[in-house]
């Protein structure tokens, strides 16, 4: 905590193992057990404005209560165990929030990077949700959400992006850029190419 001076004060909460057994009890459940986990492979959390978890009013007012309780013998250790377990819950809530927020954008990202990868096959947004476990309406909205546009358009553009690069090389054939770039017709190819650039792969090639 800092004080006007600029000097920093920390108070050190040291758990008991039986006490954090006690109060996590891993044998619930999974999710209890890797917290457990993660408290024993940590011997302090400080709450400093420079490291997570961040330092709340709320959490201050906790710590200011325990530091100036009255309260004497088993009052005392009552009333000091209520607070931290406050404390604790307010830290963990935290960190799912961050975990939470850090997810997010990883689906979206993985469905770029497949598509990325997958450019010229025909994929298709049921494929991906079958990958990544998940239906297709979630995938098309969480990657539209992301990046403002449709898987569909995306991998369009991906294409044509490929072709225009692929053009300038006259010792490849217009038919195997096509393939190349996900068209199995290449009369689909080039209605494709010239709806993006307004003239054809041929055109395109001979007048460079």
């Amino acid at each position: 905590m800092d004080d006007r001076s600029g000097s920093l004060n920390y108070l050190q909460i040291h758990f008991s193992y039986s006490f954090v057994l006690n109060l996590i009890k891993p044998e619930l459940s999974h999710e209890n057990a890797e917290l457990l986990k993660n408290m024993t492979q940590n011997n302090f959390i400080f709450l400093h404005k420079e490291t997570p978890p961040d330092m709340t009013v709320e959490m201050h007012i906790i710590l200011n209560e325990i530091l100036n309780s009255a309260k004497k013998g088993i009052l005392q250790k009552l009333f000091i165990e209520a607070k931290i377990i406050k404390l604790l819950i307010l830290i963990f809530e935290q960190f799912n929030e961050k975990n939470a927020l850090e997810a997010t954008p990883k689906t979206p990202e993985m469905i770029r990077k497949f598509i990325d990868e997958n450019y010229h096959r025909n994929i298709k947004a049921e494929e991906i949700g079958k990958l990544m476990g998940m239906n297709e309406n979630s995938i098309r909205k969480e990657f539209k959400a992301q990046y403002h546009t449709t898987i569909a358009h995306y991998m369009s553009e991906l294409r044509m992006m490929k072709a225009k690069k692929m053009i300038t090389d006259k010792d490849i054939m217009i038919k195997e850029i096509a393939i190349e770039c996900g068209y199995e017709y290449l009369q689909n190819f080039t209605r494709a190419f010239k709806k993006k650039f307004g003239v054809s792969p041929e055109n395109l090639r001979n007048n460079k």
